[in-house]
């Protein structure tokens, strides 16, 4: 593995990226039927790790909530509903509707970054 990158992420967009994450997995298989939390999961010097089950917390991973960008606008756009719909809203940013140019714009920005 590698790390390509770690930025500091508003919370809100972190949660965000989380959720959209979440839903880029619903809908992705994996070749070889790999898990990709399991493939994710902390391991040391190649042993894996006692809590290799336990989900990875804390990180979003950025190539692949940028595959998002590769969709068609109507994948695009169920898949924003969907973040659109369990993504709660926080004291800095009330209720405000997700949309495709939202993710889009969010994910444009944090690849500029890097």
């Amino acid at each position: 593995g590698r790390v390509g990158c770690v930025l500091p992420i508003h919370p809100h967009a972190s949660a965000m990226l989380a959720n959209l994450e979440n839903r880029l997995l619903e809908r992705t298989t994996f070749v070889g039927d790999l898990s990709y939390r399991a493939w994710r999961a902390f391991a040391v010097d190649g042993q894996a790790a006692a809590w290799r089950d336990e989900p990875a917390a804390g990180f979003v991973d950025g190539d692949f909530v940028e595959t998002f960008l590769d969709l068609s606008r109507d994948e695009q756009r169920q898949i924003a509903d969907k973040v659109n719909a369990t993504t709660l809203p926080s004291r800095d940013f009330p209720r405000s509707p997700i949309t495709v140019d939202t993710l889009v714009t969010l994910l444009g920005d944090l690849r500029q970054q890097h």
